[in-house]
């Protein structure tokens, strides 16, 4: 579609008048944008006519040899609007580049872009783009690393989903240190967090003393803010209610009555509930002890 030569005999001439197809309109009448200074011509004239009825009026400003038909460029400024947008982009993407602290994540997003608008690699926004990651992942990136390294990688679920987030938060979703978190986390889960919730599927079973335990190890693997540690203090509640409160109870009839007409067999009977139900530092336990001395 780079033109089309459309040659017209004309009587006593051999003039040949170079039509150009807009590259808008590959399918469109040729002749639409031209330039002829020979209009004294008879035969020029006539096959500047038939140009105008196929294609629309000529350009007759431009000074030209005689029966010169020349193009007129009808997309400079088309082409001079898209180089203003491109040089305006351009910049706006180096002051992101060079202003802003984009991640590792962000700029990767944006060499897509880059990629996409930009296609000479002579392009100075390619270099400042390079230059840019290069930098972030020296910094970055290798600080991610060296936290994944053996001797100082995260050793429970609630470190591996803080180093997960990190992760993500900086890096793209294929980078191998996010693969790599989630590996780990998953696995520790797998080793760590659903045997918890394994103990929690029959809660009946769960003494007092258990409970806490499962409270102790759940926030130093999981976090405070963990479901599971929410779920476990839930049942402490209950189970003091349940089980603890009657064991006070307990107690302080036994006590109120001054151990009078109390056997010894009952007094170990209330011990050996509250070593079964209760820690080892709990107080009632130690004062059931001393009821019985």
């Amino acid at each position: 579609n780079a033109g089309v030569a459309l040659a017209l005999p004309v009587a006593g001439m051999a003039d040949v008048v170079t039509a150009v197809r807009p590259a808008s309109e590959p399918t469109g009448p040729a002749g639409t944008a031209l330039a002829c200074t020979d209009e004294e011509n008879p035969a020029m004239a006539g096959a500047v006519a038939c140009l105008e009825q196929k294609g629309g009026p000529l350009d007759r400003t431009a000074e030209q040899p005689a029966h010169a038909v020349r193009p007129v460029p009808q997309q400079d400024e088309a082409e001079s609007d898209e180089g203003d947008r491109l040089d305006a982009q351009r910049q706006g993407l180096l002051q992101r580049i060079k202003g802003e602290k984009l991640t590792i994540r962000a700029l990767t997003a944006l060499g897509e872009e880059v990629a996409r608008d930009f296609q000479d690699p002579a392009d100075p926004i390619h270099a400042a783009l390079e230059a840019a990651l290069a930098a972030r992942n020296k910094k970055k990136r290798g600080q991610l690393q060296a936290l994944a390294n053996d001797g100082a990688a995260p050793r429970d679920v609630k470190g591996w989903a803080e180093f997960l987030a990190k992760c993500q938060k900086e890096l793209p979703d294929s980078d191998e240190l996010v693969l790599l978190a989630k590996s780990k986390l998953r696995a520790r889960k797998h080793s760590h967090r659903e045997p918890m919730e394994g103990e929690l599927a029959n809660p009946e079973s769960l003494t007092l003393r258990k409970l806490r335990q499962l409270e102790h190890r759940a926030i130093g693997e999981l976090g405070a803010t963990d479901a599971i540690v929410g779920q476990v203090r839930s049942l402490i509640a209950a189970r003091v209610s349940s089980h603890r409160t009657p064991l006070v109870a307990r107690y302080t009839k036994l006590i109120k009555s001054k151990l009078k007409d109390v056997s010894v067999q009952t007094l170990n009977e209330l011990l050996q509930a509250c070593e079964e139900e209760l820690e080892a530092d709990d107080a009632l336990l130690g004062q059931a002890r001393s009821a019985i001395e």
